[in-house]
């Protein structure tokens, strides 16, 4: 995070938090220029399509989205991981909010808000492939999407129990 740090210009740069994901790791860093967030893939390609959705969404968000200001591969001690750069947008993260919301029907409404607009995006080609391709059936552009998901989960080398990936695999079974 901090060599791509400097290597995209930051200025005095220092980590200030990690979080280990599902899909990856996340690390938030400091410099003169502000906060920013570096994401880390262990998936190949996952990240492009969040990319993607983030540009195809930004439109038509009621609340603030970030900006990528870095898509790529970056080399780290397990090989190349896909990264993304991006600002950190102000708030509080879903892991630090009290137990009690100190206003819960304003952010529930925020919320609903957010999602009504987010579902109301739709394409007349109908549900749209992770290759870019259309259906008029959702199954098969889920399956798209989340085959590759499905595949890294299964694999051997992944960093799931086993006993997880059977879980998955009962799920992803189960699907229709």
């Amino acid at each position: 995070a901090l060599a791509l740090a400097a290597q995209t210009g930051l200025e005095n740069v220092t980590v200030t938090g990690e979080v280990p994901s599902f899909y990856g790791h996340v690390v938030f860093i400091n410099s003169e220029q502000g906060e920013y967030v570096v994401k880390f893939s262990r998936q190949a390609g996952r990240l492009a399509s969040e990319v993607n959705a983030l540009n195809r969404l930004r439109p038509h968000s009621v609340l603030p989205m970030p900006e990528i200001l870095f898509h790529g591969l970056v080399a780290s001690e397990q090989g190349d991981l896909d990264t993304l750069l991006m600002p950190r947008l102000s708030g509080v993260p879903a892991w630090e909010l009290p137990e009690l919301l100190p206003n819960p029907q304003q952010t529930a409404q925020r919320i609903v808000e957010q999602m009504l607009a987010w579902h109301a995006v739709s394409d007349i080609r109908g549900f749209e492939h992770a290759d870019g391709s259309f259906t008029a059936e959702f199954l098969p552009a889920f399956e798209s999407w989340t085959r590759p998901l499905q595949q890294f989960i299964a694999a051997n080398h992944s960093p799931f129990s086993a006993e997880l990936r059977a879980a998955y695999a009962k799920l992803w079974d189960e699907r229709e």
